[in-house]
Formats: C-alpha cells, structure tokens, sequence
C-alpha cells in the first residue's frame, strides 16, 4: 500500500488507544490513527476518515463494538471490524464472530494485534478483490453479448452437435426469424432447411474437429430471395481445458465491396489532408506511406520518401538496440511515445514527437508501424527560453535576498555598537527590543532563501525560531524559559508572515522579560483552524500577569501599539490580552 492505513479507534480509554498504537508500531504496521468513543462522531468519521479497519472495545459507556459492527454491515461498507476489549467470555466471542467481526482481541493478549489486523486487512483485499472480480466478469459478460447482439455482421454460435446456442439481431433480421424458432434447433435444419448436416464445406467438419480458424465465401439468401455473397470467418469456441466446444461463424456481406473500397479511398484522403505528418512503414522500419503534412514538414516528396529506410531518410536519433526495443512494445500493443530529432531534405534539423503504433490486418497480425509526428521544434526553443528567464529570475531572487540580508545585517551590527557604548540597562533593553524586531524580518529572510516553495511559511519552524533567538537575545539565563507548542496550521502566506512573526515576536518578548521574574517558567504558543470561526493564535504564560489597572489596547507602550497595529491595521484580526492565571493573548482572524 502506498499510504499509511487509515485504523479507527472505537475506544474510551486513552491509554489503552496508545498500548494499541505501540503495538501496532512494533508489529510494522504503518498507520494513520482516530479515536472516538460515541456513536456520533463513530459514524461521522466512517465516510470523512475512510478507515482501512476498525478496532472497537465490546463495551463503551455510551456506545458499543458489536453495535458498530451492525452499523458498518447495514451500510454495506467493506470494512473489517476486529473486537478489542478487556473481557469477553466465549459465548459473546462467538456471537462476536457469528455478527461479522474479522477477530477478537483481548487487551492482555494484545501481540496477537498486530497479525490479526495485517490477516484481516488481506482476507478484505481478498473478498474485494474476488468481489470486483465476479462484477467485472459481469460487466464483461454483458458487454460481449452487447458486441454480440447489436454488431452489424451476422453471427451465431454453434455447439458440436449442431445445436445453435446464440445468434445476433443482425442474422435475425436477414433470415427473418424470431430467437426462440432458431435457439436450441440444428443449424442445418433452421439456417439451410436441411433435414442432415451439410455434405460439403461444412465448417464443423474442419474448424469444430482441427481447431484454427476457416475463412470461406459462402452465397446465401435473405427473406425476400435476393442473393448475398458472404465472407464467411469460421473460429473454434474452447472450455476451460483447451477442448473444442463450439464454432462461431461470422458472415458478412461483401456485396457492396465497391463501397468498402470507396470508404477506404475516403479514409485515405482524410488520412493524407490531416495537419498532423504521418507515416507508414513496414515492420523493419522501411517507408509505405506518408501524407502531405509529412512532405511540407520534411520537404521529401512522396516518391522520395517510399521505399527509403526512415532511420537513413530522418537520421531519427534512435540507437539499433532501442528501436528494436520500442518495436517490440509496439507490436505487443503498448503506446510507444519518443522525443526525437530529425533531418530535413535541407539539411537542417527540427524535432518531433512521434506516437507509434501497431498496424494489424483482419487477423490481428502485425504487418506495419504507423508513426504519427508533432513538430515541437519550436516548443522546444520556447521551453529552453523559458528555463534560462527562470533561471536568470533565481539569480536575481538570490542576489535581493543577499542584498536584503546584508543590509539585515549591517542594521544588527548597528545596533550592536550602539549597545557596546551604553551601559544605561534601560536604553540596551530598548536597543535589543528594536533589534529583535530586525532579526525578527531576517528569520522570515533566511527561510524563504532556504525553503523551495517561497509563498509560505512554515509556522512552527517561525515560532520556534523567533524564540530561539528572542532567548539567545534578552537577558534571561539559557533554558530558564521553555516553550510548548501545538500549531495544527502547517504553512500560512508569505504575505501574511511578515506582520504575524512581528507580532509573535512582541509577545513572546513580553512573556520571556516579564512573566517570570524570580523563577522558570513555561511560554505555549497555539495555532488552531475552525470552519466557523476562523484562525487563532494564542500565546499564554502562566506568570505575574499584567499589572494592575494596564489597559493593553489604550497602552503607550511600543509593543502593544504594534501588536494592535499589525494583528488588526494590517491583518484584519482581533485582539484579545487577559490576565488570568497569567497573561494570554488571542489574536482571531476569519481568514488568512
């Protein structure tokens, strides 16, 4: 499998859920994991999770294993259902098994977990697989008595003993029969008004007896006594071993063979007036055919070009291995598609892409190779035009970049002398606080040069950078303030990080300086979704909290003034700061 399986927890227990995630690891088993432990959110996570298998406790407070497993085979999903609980004596087992459930498991037998998930996820594959078998034979079977009874040639199925089993509309229509008066009759008797088999040219003497296949031209005449010539195919029918239990005979009219011809003449034409080149050769690779697209392509004329090696006509840049190699998938009826280059009459070069295929006479035999070509020349000139711009773009995009960080840079450095020749705390705190909001815009810098995808940002690596360095920055002994995470948002805009990492930054400057003054403490930052609600980032700290009577969205200070400026001015978003147990600030936006 490709993925990882998809395992729903029917389970109460959240230790219990994680044993069984640990076994299921230890057994090999790659799986992506849900829990629940209702009804409703059970049948709600069915169609939205998609599991692979089910693992269920027998008994729940508020729901139960064997009444999920009742729900899944109601609802005809093919999911395997194993019952895992703590206790279950050997009659509700049985009924367990008896109601549908791949296994059972106890939880004080939980190494036979793994085997039993890995046995009834391949008895499913199996059971689906047998089931897509039986429904594609029937689509099969349908659709062949389909070709059979609607094709335009005449067919009917013969057994052995000159019983006819099947006969199409079409042969119905030209003896004038119904299906009932022929089913079941001899041929001889119900196609020839004879009272014994045909003495002569009889195809079951041949084809039923040798096997192979017969092809004859047979007169025949329809219900209004008009004379048809037929081209009669005669193929042999076998069973399962190898034994020769029925012919097919396949008449059709070759009456109006002038028209066939004029149809055929017809097809040419459009064949020669298409805008695509094409060329026919023989199973060596000698030129048949081309039409005058190939001409005005290649400037060979048609006399120049029959009867030539196309490898010595084109110089096509294939090697004598591979062209046998490509040959050979053609003929076993695979698409052979190939990039190549070729030779005009000129002299110059130009490029196409070739499609090949088989040509196959009334047998199915191949007798040809059919190359269709799409001059690409030019396409080619804009695709190595189009990589050299981007080429030069990334260039240019890595010089701004360099530009920008050196200037990032100087600013830092900046800012370091500046420190170096103050020794007033309180002006190097406001000369640390500036600088990292600088090193802040540098962090954004350094990912979007580092990263491939250069419109977003990978939330998590930002947060837990800014506090890296916010850290390594501020006055606060190393591991004095530790962070925690849970940001369920992956990646967020480019357009938007800029102003979110300022934001993160001023807050989390606030949490390192202030929440914990005598001791250590932890920071968690939080970035969750909501179909309703929108998108929420919450920084909290479990410290002093804020001081009596602040006001933070009336506050002078510099870092609230830009918290409110960039979450709601720039960003759209709302701003909520509480002082409970510590300070927390939610930042809301309804989209990103």
């Amino acid at each position: 499998m490709d993925r990882p399986y998809r395992i729903l927890l029917l389970e109460d227990v959240d230790t219990d859920a994680e044993i069984i995630k640990q076994e299921l690891k230890g057994a090999g088993i790659l799986c992506e994991c849900r829990q629940t432990d209702n009804e409703k959110d059970f049948k709600r996570l069915l169609p939205g999770f998609s599991p692979d298998i089910v693992l269920a406790d027998y008994a729940l407070p508020s729901y139960d294993g064997l009444s999920a497993l009742k729900y899944i085979l109601s609802e005809n999903l093919r999911i395997p259902v194993i019952i895992v609980t703590g206790s279950i004596n050997e009659e509700t087992a049985v009924a367990c098994m008896k109601a549908g459930a791949a296994d059972y498991i106890l939880k004080d037998k939980l190494k036979r977990l793994g085997p039993a998930v890995l046995k009834a996820l391949e008895n499913q594959k199996i059971r689906n697989e047998k089931e897509n078998l039986g429904k594609e034979l029937e689509r099969r079977e349908r659709y062949y008595r389909s070709i059979l009874k609607y094709m335009h040639d005449d067919i009917v199925v013969i057994a052995k003993d000159y019983t006819v089993t099947d006969i199409n509309n079409s042969l119905l229509k030209a003896t004038g029969m119904k299906r009932e008066e022929v089913i079941g009759r001899k041929c001889y008797a119900v196609l020839k008004g004879y009272n014994a088999p045909c003495a002569d040219l009889c195809p079951m003497n041949n084809v039923g007896t040798s096997g192979g296949t017969t092809r004859l031209q047979l007169p025949t005449t329809d219900k209004a006594g008009t004379i048809h010539w037929n081209d009669l195919l005669v193929s042999p029918l076998y069973n399962e071993n190898q034994k020769i239990t029925h012919i097919i005979e396949v008449y059709r009219d070759i009456t109006e063979i002038k028209e066939v011809k004029e149809s055929l003449i017809r097809m040419s034409l459009a064949v020669d007036q298409t805008f695509a080149p094409v060329i026919m050769m023989s199973l060596e690779g000698r030129i048949e055919y081309v039409n005058a697209a190939f001409t005005a392509l290649s400037g060979y004329s048609r006399e120049e070009a029959v009867g030539k090696e196309i490898s010595t006509l084109l110089s096509g840049n294939w090697e004598t291995e591979e062209w046998n190699k490509a040959r050979k998938n053609i003929m076993d009826g695979k698409e052979v598609k190939q990039k190549l280059r070729n030779r005009k009459k000129d002299g110059s070069e130009y490029w196409v892409s070739s499609s090949f295929s088989a040509i196959r006479d009334y047998n199915g035999t191949a007798t040809g190779i059919m190359e269709i070509q799409e001059d690409i020349t030019d396409r080619l000139k804009w695709e190595q035009q189009l990589k050299e711009d981007l080429k030069e773009k990334q260039e240019l995009l890595h010089e701004v970049y360099h530009r920008v960080n050196n200037n990032l840079q100087i600013l830092l450095s900046l800012f370091n002398m500046q420190m170096e020749q103050t020794a007033v705390p309180a002006e190097q705190l406001i000369l640390r606080t500036a600088q990292s909001r600088v090193e802040t815009m540098a962090i954004i810098e350094n990912m979007l040069y580092s990263q491939e995808k250069a419109s977003q940002i990978n939330l998590l690596s930002l947060v837990q950078a800014v506090f890296s360095m916010l850290t390594g920055m501020l006055p606060v002994p190393f591991g004095f303030i530790t962070l925690e995470t849970d940001i369920a948002v992956k990646d967020i805009p480019l357009k938007k990080a800029q102003p979110l990492a300022l934001v993160i930054n001023e807050v989390l400057s606030n949490c390192i300086r202030h929440a914990y003054p005598d001791k250590k403490g932890t920071v968690s930052v939080t970035f969750s979704e909501s179909p309703e609600d929108g998108y929420l980032l919450r920084i909290k700290d479990y410290g002093t909290g804020l001081p009596e009577g602040l006001k933070p969205a009336e506050a002078d200070t510099t870092g609230f003034r830009l918290i409110y400026l960039l979450a709601e001015g720039q960003m759209g978003g709302t701003v909520v700061v509480r002082s409970e147990q510590g300070t927390t600030v939610e930042i809301l936006w309804k989209e990103l």
